[in-house]
């Protein structure tokens, strides 16, 4: 099953960081705290100005990454879905 949301969409989602961990873990029903880190599976700094930079250009985006048995997509908007592996 496929789910997805998008950062900024609750107080606890200040960053498409944090919506990856919140948004994985609602997912799989585990803490984010339980979670492995998320820049063992990407470069958090690299994830963060690339969808801002996407988003203020205005340009297409699409990043997919494995993290904690997912597949990850995040994309211009902010929007997190993700897939088990």
């Amino acid at each position: 099953m496929t789910t997805s949301g998008r950062y900024g969409e609750s107080p606890v989602r200040d960053s498409v960081l944090e919506a990856v961990v919140q948004h994985v873990g609602e997912h799989t029903g585990r803490r984010p705290t339980d979670l492995p880190p998320l820049y063992e599976a990407v470069d958090p700094t690299v994830l963060e100005v690339l969808v801002a930079s996407a988003r203020q250009n205005e340009t297409p985006l699409s990043v997919r990454f494995a993290y904690a048995g997912h597949a990850v997509t995040v994309d211009q908007d902010g929007a997190v879905g993700c897939t088990p592996r």
